[in-house]
């Protein structure tokens, strides 16, 4: 278990998706990039790195969440490995 910081559209109660949230980048100050990554100069981005986050259906800003999240180490529910 861990603590994340994600995006949170008072508007419409609820967390988007990446591909409805732009911003600028941090890095290239494209200001279009998107919540997971910058179309113009690739760099891969989260949520709280974007300047300036909107959604893109209505331009609304976002507020910043902590959620408890869940994470499975995937390869501990994985078989012994198999011999030849």
């Amino acid at each position: 278990e861990d603590t994340v910081v994600q995006l949170f559209y008072e508007k419409c109660q609820r967390f988007l998706a990446d591909r409805f949230v732009e911003g600028t980048c941090p890095k290239c100050c494209y200001e279009d990039a998107r919540e997971d990554q910058c179309d113009y100069c690739g760099q891969l981005l989260n949520s709280v790195e974007l300047i300036n986050p909107r959604c893109k259906t209505d331009n609304s800003t976002p507020i910043t969440r902590k959620l408890n999240h869940m994470f499975l180490d995937l390869s501990k529910l994985q078989p012994n490995s198999i011999l030849a």
